[in-house]
């Protein structure tokens, strides 16, 4: 074997792949867009063959991709997308990042403050722009969310509101109010119709164009809340709703194919060693306790669930860890039925799914060595169609 073909095995061998199906990212979009307008954040994920296929979606209608870096500007910029669709959602955005971009032509800002509001005054026409007005959801939430959990981003009620009172003087016309519902409030019931009710109330007459909803929610959710939104509308003379869905718009369209790089009895315990990392790829296992998906996949592509707690049919226990040293690269004692426990092998596939939100920080400790296999289905021919596409 010479050195180059040395080379292209260790880089073989060193690539995980992502199986995205677009698919599934159309009908997640398509849900969306029956609601109004979709904006998707960057920050959820920025890979290109992502953003790729997400742009003829986005050039369908009144749609758009929401940045919060130079980075995720310049990468729209090289794909071609319009500043008419793009929007600055960084409320804490640098003012010359805000002035740049609108040099550039973008219309599109979010603010929480009105010293921000006043300085982009100074040099910019709002009669022009879409103007989102970012709430502080603390007060709304006051008896719910702990110290530790309100949150810092937004403007209070007065301070919004006498935002809104400045850009009708500076004849806006397209401006409306934006709110986060954050990951504490995901398990409050009617979080979202508590936010709808507390606009609908305090905001009457301030000459709302629309209302921006980001943060956890799904198309099921936001279909038991349609009352609401029309009524709001209604209410308050609101002509569109703009959606920013991130991991429920892209999150489940990919999984990731690692493979098990070893093997190995430490103090009495098999423990199963992942090519990639845990607390470097995917940290939400570490930040928020979430619980991914990893599923073992013998030769004929079956898969079996590695559970996280032993039940009647998982019984054949091991520990999971990635490959770093550190201490929170590991998952934990996992468990598979006895039937599987013959794949606990190096080189088997291990997959995890739904991680179309988390491909940025698979990057991060790879070095960029992903592969996309992009699945895209032909009616014509009845089959699925694969194209790799390697970054």
């Amino acid at each position: 074997m010479d050195k180059q073909e040395l080379l292209n095995e260790i880089k073989q061998r060193n690539t995980i792949k992502v199986r995205f199906d677009v698919n599934k990212l159309q009908q997640n979009f398509d849900k969306f867009a029956q609601f109004g307008q979709v904006y998707y954040p960057l920050k959820s994920g920025s890979d290109e063959v992502l953003l790729q296929e997400l742009l003829p979606m986005i050039n369908s209608g009144n749609h758009g991709f929401s940045i919060k870096i130079m980075a995720h500007y310049e990468k729209l910029k090289k794909l071609g997308v319009p500043v008419s669709r793009i929007n600055l959602i960084d409320v804490q955005a640098e003012d010359s990042f805000v002035k740049f971009l609108y040099n550039e032509g973008v219309r599109n800002f979010t603010f929480d403050n009105m010293d921000s509001l006043k300085n982009f005054a100074k040099y910019a026409d709002a009669k022009d722009c879409k103007i989102h007005v970012r709430l502080n959801i603390s007060e709304v939430f006051k008896n719910i969310l702990p110290n530790e959990e309100v949150t810092h981003l937004g403007g209070s009620l007065a301070e919004t509101k006498a935002m809104c009172q400045v850009l009708n003087k500076l004849n806006c016309t397209d401006y409306g109010i934006s709110f986060y519902i954050q990951k504490e409030l995901k398990n409050t019931p009617s979080a979202l119709k508590t936010m709808l009710d507390y606009i609908m109330k305090n905001y009457k007459d301030s000459g709302l164009n629309f209302i921006n909803i980001g943060g956890s929610k799904t198309p099921e959710e936001l279909t038991e809340i349609q009352p609401k939104l029309k009524e709001v509308q209604e209410n308050l003379g609101v002509e569109y709703i703009l959606l920013e869905p991130g991991r429920y718009l892209a999150g489940n369209t990919m999984d990731m194919v690692s493979r098990i790089f070893r093997t190995k009895q430490v103090q009495g315990k098999e423990v199963v060693i992942l090519k990639n990392g845990l607390y470097s790829g995917l940290l939400d296992e570490k930040l928020y306790n979430k619980k991914f998906d990893y599923r073992l996949e013998d030769e004929e592509g079956n898969q079996t669930k590695i559970e996280r707690q032993k039940t009647k049919e998982a019984t054949h226990e091991f520990m999971l860890c990635g490959q770093s040293s550190d201490s929170g690269d590991r998952m934990g004692l996992c468990y598979v039925p006895e039937t599987a426990a013959h794949l606990l092998k190096a080189n088997t596939n291990v997959i995890v799914k739904d991680v179309g939100t988390y491909c940025l920080e698979l990057q991060v400790p790879l070095g960029g060595d992903i592969q996309f296999e992009v699945i895209k289905s032909n009616p014509a021919v009845s089959q699925t169609e694969a194209a790799t596409i390697e970054l």
